[in-house]
């Protein structure tokens, strides 16, 4: 029969679980970064640093991977620095919610919708949304 090919079903199937655990590889690498470049790349020393590389672990990331993160986050590797940046949301009246952490590539970069970090919180979702302010650390 035709359009019943068992590769297809398998080469879908594997094209999603890929791609889901390329996005989780990804944040956890901006997090492993994040923690080396703040609190060096010792694992004694810092404790930010080993919690992540511990959830890198749960989620089977290969170790190669975590090694190039830390040094990429200490600077013996080139490559994409990663700043952290938090949001502070004022609704109308006196809604204020602070303290949002998000990661940003380098001082010039941009987060694509700081919106939507907001979005379920205890705000009104319409007019806070215009009183979101970044400031970088």
């Amino acid at each position: 029969m035709s359009g019943h090919s068992k590769w297809a079903k398998i080469k879908h199937k594997k094209g999603t679980t890929d791609a889901k655990r390329g996005a989780a590889f990804t944040k956890m690498i901006r997090e492993i970064t994040a923690a080396a470049k703040d609190g060096g790349g010792s694992l004694d020393s810092n404790s930010r640093l080993r919690a992540a590389i511990e959830r890198a672990k749960g989620i089977n990331m290969p170790l190669v991977n975590i090694e190039n993160a830390v040094k990429k986050g200490t600077g013996e590797l080139p490559g994409v620095v990663y700043e952290t940046a938090t949001f502070d949301a004022y609704g109308p009246g006196v809604l204020r919610y602070d303290g949002h952490e998000v990661r940003l590539p380098g001082p010039g970069g941009v987060c694509p919708a700081p919106q939507d970090l907001l979005t379920g919180r205890a705000l009104a979702p319409a007019a806070s949304r215009r009183f979101v302010r970044l400031n970088r650390n």
